[in-house]
């Protein structure tokens, strides 16, 4: 969007809302980009 190639499509009108769910097995050692992705993704809550 900064160099004006990209714009939103009837910003108010158009939306996403999307309910999304993880399932990580138990007990395996800590992965960073897991982690990493699920604190954003808990984040967008």
């Amino acid at each position: 969007m900064q160099e004006g190639r990209l714009r939103a499509l009837k910003p108010d009108s158009k939306f996403y809302d999307l309910n999304l769910v993880t399932v990580t097995r138990k007990g395996r050692r800590p992965h960073l980009v897991l982690e990493s992705f699920l604190e954003t993704l808990a984040a967008t809550r």
